[in-house]
């Protein structure tokens, strides 16, 4: 036995005295649902589960041996099989060889049907040794009289010769269904889940694949010693497997309708006494019985349950959470630190995320829990041992946690309920607010949770029932929609987590809200709802990410722009370059030409 128990259980003792153990109902075939052997057929096609390997151009072999339990005296008689050789053929050749000391027969079946086992009976006095390490034959193993059941000198077929052959399609010869190859296409039903299948393509293999991955609570198997299809419910107690055929005769085929005593055995109930008061459970596995606390049936017998508190479990969380707190606050300080001794300044340094989480964190952890009570024992961390140290103690600083281990043991040994409320509790309310126009909600009970901030769902419904929801938490940005529907006059539990949402008589569009108002918030409730606050989608890590982002893509676009402008001012440099480049070719042509003249000039005068 074995037994768990919540953070709220009372501490006590349990006397278990467990007298029967719960177990499932087993529904199976009420006989082989493979056909029996046919020992007049080729081996080969008998029907064997093993086939026989025979060979057209070889004779394969398997020895039989008598043991004389007096003299040791011993004579092996070795059989030859070939592609015709029949099971008949096997029996004869084996009582003609021994001479009568051992006579081979077919037998009735593990489920009763004729001639489905082979038995062989060697004369008193004798033991029957089978096989031989130069048998080429897998007959005895075909046969399943290697590990068979032995008698005195007899020994038969551990279990049917004849049997399905669940790889086979279901509407093939191959199959060896008893009755018949099923034809076309059909479904059944176990515990109202539908079930096809279909005799040219699927094979029983495929079958129970297909029930297995269903709802329908149950394991199938296929039991090739007994030739049994098996159904076994998931879940213990004596509730019958419910099954019938709707299309088709699958189940009848397979031996399973009639679903009753003849196919089903019924599982049990637990029956057990805690403190010495009895019980009945449908499961092995009980929480229903003493609050908080789940026990684990898994022998008949007794045994005593302590319920103490793990208090050495809730110092390793203690001290990994300050550990935790005490770095992230360390490194938060790191980044945004100004250094007048190097002038150096945090890359965070005016940070106002950075600023917001560091506060926030401080807060928490220095104030008290959320709660309308006026009468709780412990209501902040330093009534159980965790601060910043006594005031001038100069251990730390101020901004560091410390623990002390033996005020947190002695609040937890008083009262310790109150402390781990003061870590974990959160209970809130919920209020409907029609909007304008009124949707299909009429009322909204209960405490989310899923959401552990106060704040407001904003409810649109159409007057199909159709439900959108948006949770704003006060003073945050509104989240991601959530969708259901609902039926009028009925209810919705699922829109919000914990909150039962019922609806108008009559359904119509429009909008409602629920208001969610926290009565009660731990420590670390109020710490992971801040972690995610500003670590979602839509909190302030993200939305100061989002505006580094933004502010880099503008300053990326401004330099594209200048850079634009750049080109455009190259470009025109460059053409204005260019036409002086022309202009002075062109003064240095007119140049050269006037020179000439010139020259010329003079050399007539």
């Amino acid at each position: 036995m074995s037994a768990t128990a919540g953070s709220d259980a009372a501490l006590q003792t349990l006397a278990v005295d467990v007298t029967r153990l719960a177990t499932a109902t087993v529904a199976q075939s009420d006989q082989g649902v493979g056909s029996v052997i046919d020992s007049a057929a080729a081996l080969a096609s008998a029907g064997f589960g093993t086939t026989v390997n025979t060979d057209p151009s070889t004779a394969t072999t398997f020895t039989i041996t008598t043991v004389d339990t007096t003299s040791g005296a011993q004579d092996s008689q070795q059989f030859s099989l070939t592609d015709t050789t029949t099971l008949t053929d096997v029996i004869n050749n084996i009582n003609t060889q021994f001479g009568g000391t051992v006579t081979a027969a077919l037998t009735t079946g593990t489920d009763g049907r004729a001639n489905n086992r082979l038995q062989l009976t060697a004369n008193a006095g004798l033991q029957l040794r089978l096989g031989d390490s130069d048998d080429t034959s897998n007959f005895l193993t075909s046969s399943k009289l290697i590990n068979g059941v032995q008698s005195g000198t007899t020994v038969t077929s551990i279990g049917n010769l004849g049997v399905l052959r669940p790889t086979e399609s279901l509407g093939s010869t191959t199959a060896r269904v008893d009755g018949g190859a099923l034809t076309g296409t059909g479904t059944f039903e176990i515990n109202g889940v539908s079930i096809a299948w279909d005799s040219t393509s699927d094979s029983l293999n495929d079958v129970i694949g297909r029930i297995n991955a269903s709802d329908a609570k149950v394991n199938a198997t296929y039991d090739t010693i007994n030739d049994t299809l098996d159904i076994t419910a998931k879940d213990t107690g004596s509730a019958p497997i419910a099954m019938t055929d709707t299309a088709g005769t699958f189940l009848q085929s397979f031996k399973l309708t009639g679903v009753g005593a003849s196919t089903q055995t019924l599982g049990d109930t637990a029956t057990f006494t805690i403190n010495g008061t009895s019980f009945e459970t449908q499961s092995n596995q009980v929480s229903e019985i003493v609050p908080s606390v789940t026990l684990d049936l898994k022998n008949t017998g007794t045994a005593n349950v302590t319920v103490t508190q793990d208090v050495d479990g809730a110092l390793e969380a203690i001290t990994d959470f300050i550990g935790s707190y005490n770095e992230i606050v360390q490194q938060l300080e790191a980044q945004t630190r100004f250094d007048p001794a190097t002038k150096q300044a945090g890359v965070l340094l005016g940070d106002l995320s950075a600023r917001f989480i560091t506060t926030s964190l401080r807060s928490i952890v220095s104030g008290p829990m959320e709660t309308q009570s006026t009468t709780s024992e412990f209501t902040n961390l330093a009534s159980v041992g965790i601060s910043t140290g006594r005031i001038g103690s100069g251990v730390v600083t101020s901004t560091q946690l410390q623990f002390d281990e033996a005020k947190f043991r002695e609040a937890i040994a008083e009262n310790p309920t109150a402390v781990g409320n003061l870590f974990a509790t959160f209970s809130a309310s919920a209020a409907l607010t029609a909007g304008s126009p009124d949707g299909a909600l009429a009322s909204a009970s209960g405490s989310p949770t899923s959401e552990r901030r106060e704040g407001r769902y904003e409810i649109t419904s159409d007057a199909s029932g159709n439900l959108s929801a948006v949770f704003t938490p006060t003073g945050g940005q509104p989240g991601s929609a959530l969708t259901g529907s609902i039926g009028a006059s009925g209810t919705n539990e699922t829109l919000i987590p914990g909150v039962t949402l019922t609806a108008a008589g009559t359904l119509t569009a429009g909008t409602d809200f629920v208001d969610i108002t926290i009565q009660e918030r731990g420590i670390f409730v109020r710490i992971n709802e801040l972690l995610r606050d500003v670590t979602s989608a839509t909190g302030s890590l993200v939305l100061r990410q989002q505006a580094g982002d933004d502010e880099i893509r503008r300053l990326r676009d401004q330099i594209d722009r200048a850079e634009d402008r750049l080109t455009v001012k190259e470009e025109s440099l460059n053409r204005k370059f260019a036409a002086i480049e022309r202009a002075l070719a062109q003064l240095q042509q007119q140049s050269s030409s006037l020179a000439s003249s010139f020259a010329a000039l003079s050399g007539t005068g």
